[in-house]
């Protein structure tokens, strides 16, 4: 008798241990579904709307006159940000993330000297005329130079120029425009 309830007292432990186990692995409960069946809200209407509008691939004229893919946006983190990459497979690709800070649009050049500049522009005087302004600039120390400035223009739904700067020892030290426009199917 005592032996069955040692067996049984073994089980229920077991059993309890087996319970404990399976609820560690389900999964987490569920956050309630929006409209949509989103679970954040989407982002709110701002001045970063104008960029995303930018989405897809661009294409610009090399030095030798052919035409090659240049840069590709994308909106993501629920509308929040839009992502540009640079040069896209090349080993020269960076990344350009651009997001709202209050009513500022900000950009984080993530640059292939391997630092990290950031960039800060009103809203426009100028309709698609964004002039970003340094701020700061992450892992400064690898490199001497770094991109100061950058000026966005959005000419039509299928023509953008940016104009970059940039600076050595806290000067400007150049300028370089690209022209892209849209890549058609």
């Amino acid at each position: 008798m005592r032996t069955t309830r040692l067996a049984l007292g073994f089980a229920v432990v077991a059993m309890g241990g087996i319970a404990a186990g399976l609820l560690a692995l389900a999964p987490p409960a569920e956050q309630p579904a929006r409209k949509g069946g989103e679970t954040h809200e989407p982002a709110k209407p701002s001045p970063l709307d104008a960029l995303k509008a930018l989405a897809g691939e661009w294409e610009m004229k090399t030095g030798e006159g052919q035409v090659t893919l240049s840069n590709v946006f994308a909106v993501t983190s629920n509308g929040y940000v839009i992502r540009e990459i640079m040069f896209p497979g090349t080993g020269h690709e960076m990344t350009n993330m651009y997001h709202m800070d209050g009513d500022r649009l900000v950009v984080t050049h993530y640059c292939a000297i391997g630092n990290q500049p950031r960039m800060v522009a009103a809203v426009p005087e100028k309709p698609g005329v964004w002039e970003f302004k340094f701020k700061d600039c992450t892992n400064r120390g690898v490199a001497d130079s770094y991109m100061g400035g950058l000026t966005l223009t959005i000419v039509d739904a299928d023509h953008v120029t940016q104009d970059w700067t940039s600076f050595k020892d806290g000067q400007e030290a150049g300028k370089v425009k690209f022209e892209l426009a849209r890549r058609k199917k």
